[in-house]
């Protein structure tokens, strides 16, 4: 049943056998809380849109934007919010500037978590398209309250990241 202003949703069906909303996913990153368009056009394969410096930027800007707020939420908030049994510590040493971490390579759902967990803003930079893990941990967050900004998900080239060394902490997975 629909409403008339939103199409009813889409189930893979016997036509296609295709989910199409995750085929829809590999066509777009998680940047500031939603499912955005690449501002990049250069395709991988799988199909797949690459992240270029400027959606690292745009990503990189929208986890410094939302660091200190997500800090200063406490370890427990994080927990909650993360649906994490217990809290863990900062990562960050009181009175430092939290600085966005960004991480290239196939860091999972329960690494990123943990990241976020102790603070940090993430930004993943995958060279593989996004698993169904990534995708669905990133909708569940984002129906939670995750506020934008503390979780990107990105796909492209390592060599994507290399400028960026000088304004953000980089794990290489």
């Amino acid at each position: 049943m629909t409403d008339g202003r939103h199409p009813p949703a889409r189930a893979p069906g016997p036509a296609t056998g295709i989910d199409e909303d995750a085929a829809e996913r590999r066509l777009t990153h998680f940047v500031a809380g939603d499912w955005r368009a690449p501002l990049s056009v250069r395709m991988g394969e799988g199909p797949m849109v690459l992240a270029g410096p400027a959606d690292l930027a745009r990503a990189l800007a929208a986890a410094r934007a939302a660091g200190a707020g997500w800090r200063a939420r406490g370890g427990e908030g994080r927990a909650v919010l993360l649906g994490l049994g217990q809290a863990l510590p900062d990562a960050w040493q009181p009175g430092a500037e939290p600085e966005p971490v960004l991480v290239v390579g196939r860091a999972g759902p329960r690494r990123l978590t943990r990241m976020m967990a102790a603070g940090a803003a993430v930004v993943l930079l995958r060279p593989a398209p996004l698993s169904p893990g990534l995708v669905a941990l990133a909708d569940r967050l984002r129906r939670a309250g995750l506020p934008p900004g503390v979780l990107s998900l990105l796909t492209g080239p390592p060599e994507a990241a290399e400028g960026f060394a000088q304004i953000a902490g980089i794990c290489r997975f």
